[in-house]
């Protein structure tokens, strides 16, 4: 006989949910069943607007709005006494609503309903009866002293009694929190017992309308010194060097980069035909540290022509290494 077993709210003397097992009987599991793939675990926020109307129900785990439908789905909607045969709200009046109206697996549990319901935006308190479960399901009928209606979310089907048949004041939140999983444990009136309930979140699919996925990388690129003695990593960059490259600040301010050098080392260019061509001596800055920008110009500050360069780096941690560049370039 205690209806409020879905948490207490303001100017709400009873909030209801059906439940198989629990408040109702075991075949309610049908209605939950035909109506689980609407529900997922999730955080809502009910806001009321003027004159009794829902304003909007926001799913905020998801960071979406959850759309209005007039009928059950991966939505929300109000089911008012007024809307169902005899004016009075009772806990299966919600098989008038489709799809519940046109499955025969829960028409047992919920009765036959001649004329589809559809559900609305706006409150209109009525009278409520809230069923609990037995064989004859009329005769679990308790009809309550106040005012109220149905609500549809997601899969959840709730029943509300309102402090004298009072709607909430506009601006108002209701919120609600719902769960996806399974109970576990206690005794089968037997010899036999299962342990203490036990309760297990089961994931459930992404269903919740509007929600999306993204993934944010942080790239941290850094230049860092070779560690002593290993120079094999050492390359130019770009390489081939064709014409210009994102490094440059103006077509005439060419840069070639050396990487993944030690802290200090000696960097010799040569032509093919063995002529030096430039001399960078690199020591490592916090800014620059394990790499050396070269100007793409030679001893007498021209830029290099087109071709291909050897390099040789000597430093006091390892062996001299040798390898070679290929720059296309234009004329000055």
């Amino acid at each position: 006989a205690n209806f409020s077993n879905a948490g207490s709210l303001t100017g709400v003397v009873n909030a209801y949910e059906p439940r198989s097992y629990q408040t109702m009987e075991n075949l309610w599991r049908n209605v939950e069943g035909v109506l689980a793939g609407a529900a997922h675990a999730a955080d809502y926020n009910l806001y009321w607007g003027a004159a009794g109307k829902i304003d909007s129900v926001i799913d905020y785990t998801y960071n979406s709005p959850l759309p209005f439908k007039a009928t059950a789905g991966a939505t929300w909607g109000v089911l008012n006494a007024g809307a169902v045969a005899g004016g009075k709200l009772a806990t299966t009046s919600f098989g008038c609503v489709e799809p519940l109206r046109s499955r025969s697996d829960v028409s047992g549990e919920m009765g036959s309903c001649g004329t589809a319901v559809n559900l609305s935006q706006t409150v209109v308190p009525g009278p409520v009866i809230f069923n609990t479960g037995t064989s004859d399901l009329w005769a679990g009928q308790t009809q309550q002293p106040n005012n109220g209606f149905g609500l549809y979310i997601a899969g959840h089907i709730f029943q509300f009694e309102l402090a004298g048949g009072t709607v909430p004041a506009a601006g108002t939140v209701w919120s609600l929190r719902t769960y996806v999983g399974a109970i576990d444990g206690g005794t089968d009136g037997g010899t036999r017992n299962f342990g203490p309930y036990v309760f297990t979140p089961f994931a459930s699919s992404l269903n919740a309308p509007g929600a999306t996925l993204s993934t944010t990388i942080t790239a941290n690129n850094q230049n860092l010194k070779t560690a002593s003695g290993d120079l094999s990593a050492i390359h130019t960059v770009p390489d081939p060097y064709y014409v210009t490259d994102g490094f440059e600040a103006s077509p005439t301010s060419k840069v070639i980069k050396f990487v993944n050098l030690p802290e200090r080392c000696s960097i010799r260019i040569y032509s093919t035909s063995g002529v030096l061509v430039r001399i960078l001596d690199h020591r490592s800055t916090s800014g620059q540290q394990g790499a050396e920008d070269w100007d793409v110009r030679n001893r007498n500050n021209q830029v290099v022509a087109s071709g291909v360069y050897f390099y040789s780096i000597e430093s006091s941690t390892g062996p001299r290494v040798v390898k070679r560049l290929t720059i296309v370039n234009f004329s000055q």
